[in-house]
């Protein structure tokens, strides 16, 4: 530790061991380094920022924040104080402070890529998706070798609305070009054992064996595989761990944690684990293993579930979707993979075990309609807000009522009633709020709503589904890409395409007639859990079924090859 009572920057360890002390990842430990490092006098700004840098990675941002703020008075310009700044508000979720932090940090240095992309990731969970392109590719001509970042714009782009799906094919093959193509091909040849009928060694790879949308939809796949006809392996690409990721793993046959290792080493893993077929769940999200499915460590790939469009990738050769979220015959020249559509729908939902029960209907008593989204802020593009005023506007009386995590902050707030009023809709007829303490609290929120709506052009999944479960019909508009056709495979399969939408008149049209039919939204609120419950959307052995009978006839056309 350094002693307070010392007057240079030397602590009685040296500075070695401090950096090194910086790794235990002790939350306890580093406040009180960086109290002492407070006391120095001078204070070691380099040293102080480190320690801000070492709390930012185990989740402690307001003490970060504390540091930082420090080093920002003492007037000292260095880069990157800005940006740790900048992360750590985005942290608390103070997203509109954020943004400034990095502007700031710009402003001093401006080709820094690490500060693009996160100016880029700030703007987009305020729906400005074509600034967060702009600072993406900015960051992307500072670093072209950095296959994530190019990641995270590919993944932007899915939000907005001016970008053909040709386009993103176009964007997500470039991708592949700039990155996959330099990857090492996997040697020597696969040596699994072209067996048409025996158990098959599947492998799944994420990021998201935790609390994660992800992992609410591949759980009930994992719990019903049939072991007599595969064995299920297990990558998880995140160090972080919860209680969900304990429960995941209890269903698989075994259980790898790839989190630090290199994409060579996990390839020679899978091929000394005999995967037959490696299955994406991330796509390009964050932590993704990309570059590991570009060395083509299994025999047949796959990817499925965590991303909206195609990986761009030729060494992945097929993706899981259905003919509602990819129609037939339009979507096929949109994707690098060859399509393969599952019956009754590409998703399983199984809702939480104490859900609340559902509640009556509240324009009953309030005398108005609720509309809302609980999606994410990102969701929120120019697009959908214009739709949801002129819902606002057909109907006075209605109101709006937006949640997620970074609506929380006052700001973002106050960005956001800009552009509704600019819409012509009053700051007066939106609320919003942030996130909310436990799944719990969450779903009870739909107690106060009538009327979910998704967005567009990247609408809502898990949001869809508890908005039906908890007896919330939700209006979708049936887009021109996975994205934007994910509502319209979960109402098809629960039953409820009179809430799809051909164009933005008919979404209108449709939330005014269902506004004004109380009869049919109470009757709906009755009954929508147990019509979502008996739909093919809660069977999990349906999909685990579906899904493996789909790896058999690709593994047939391996061994057949």
């Amino acid at each position: 530790m350094i002693g307070k009572d010392q007057a240079g920057t030397q602590s009685d360890k040296s500075i070695s061991d401090f950096r090194n002390a910086l790794k235990t990842r002790d939350h306890k430990k580093l406040a009180v380094m960086a109290n002492e490092l407070i006391a120095l006098k001078p204070i070691n700004a380099s040293l102080l920022n480190e320690c801000a840098r070492a709390l930012l990675s185990i989740g402690q941002p307001r003490d970060a924040e504390r540091c930082l703020r420090v080093i920002l008075r003492l007037g000292k310009k260095f880069s990157g104080v800005w940006t740790n700044l900048g992360v750590a508000l985005k942290q608390q979720e103070r997203i509109a402070e954020a943004i400034l932090a990095f502007e700031k940090e710009l402003e001093q240095f401006p080709n820094m890529s690490k500060t693009l992309s996160n100016l880029a990731g700030a703007y987009s969970r305020q729906g400005r998706h074509e600034e967060a392109t702009a600072a993406y590719r900015r960051a992307i001509a500072q670093n072209p070798a950095d296959p994530m970042l190019n990641s995270n714009m590919l993944l932007s782009l899915q939000y907005v609305n001016s970008i053909s799906p040709r386009r993103l094919l176009a964007e997500h093959r470039a991708w592949a070009e700039r990155h996959a193509a330099a990857a090492p091909a996997s040697t020597p040849a696969h040596a699994n054992v072209p067996n048409r009928d025996r158990p098959l060694r599947i492998g799944y790879v994420s990021a998201d064996f935790r609390t994660h949308p992800v992992a609410f939809f591949i759980g009930p796949v994992l719990a019903a595989h049939d072991r007599t006809q595969v064995s299920v392996y297990c990558y998880a690409s995140n160090p972080h761990k919860d209680a969900l990721t304990q429960n995941l793993s209890a269903h698989a046959d075994a259980w790898r944690d790839i989190s630090n290792q290199s994409d060579d080493a996990c390839a020679a893993l899978i091929r000394q684990d005999s995967i037959d077929i490696l299955v994406d769940l991330s796509g390009h999200t964050a932590r993704n293993r990309l570059m590991l499915f570009a060395r083509k460590p299994a025999p047949l790939q796959v990817t499925y579930l965590g991303y909206p469009g195609t990986t761009g990738l030729s060494s992945i050769d097929y993706r899981l979707t259905d003919t509602w979220a990819d129609p037939p015959d339009s979507s096929e020249t949109l994707h690098s993979e060859t399509l393969v559509r599952i019956p009754s729908g590409f998703l399983c939902y199984r809702a939480p075990d104490n859900a609340p029960a559902v509640g009556p209907l509240p324009a009953a008593s309030n005398g108005y309609v609720t509309f809302a989204s609980f999606n994410n802020s990102a969701k929120l593009s120019q697009a959908t807000i214009e739709l949801w005023s002129k819902i606002l506007r057909a109907l006075p009386g209605s109101r709006l009522l937006l949640k997620s995590s970074f609506l929380g902050d006052a700001e973002t707030q106050r960005y956001f009633y800009g552009r509704f009023e600019r819409c012509g809709v009053d700051a007066d007829r939106v609320d919003m709020q942030g996130r909310t303490a436990g799944m719990l609290n969450h779903l009870r929120m739909y107690g106060g709503v009538d009327i979910a709506l998704d967005p567009t052009p990247y609408c809502g999944t898990t949001t869809t589904c508890e908005a039906l479960w908890m007896g919330v019909p939700v209006i979708t508009l049936s887009g021109d890409r996975h994205s934007g056709r994910v509502g319209v495979s979960l109402l098809s399969v629960t039953g409820l395409t009179d809430f799809i939408a051909r164009n933005h008149d008919q979404y209108v049209q449709i939330a005014q007639s269902t506004a004004q039919n109380l009869t049919r939204l109470e009757k709906l609120r009755k009954t929508l859990r147990r019509q979502v419950r008996q739909s093919p959307l809660c069977e999990s052995k349906r999909l685990a079924r579906a899904l493996e009978q789909a790896y058999r006839a690709m593994w047939h056309r391996w061994c057949d090859r």
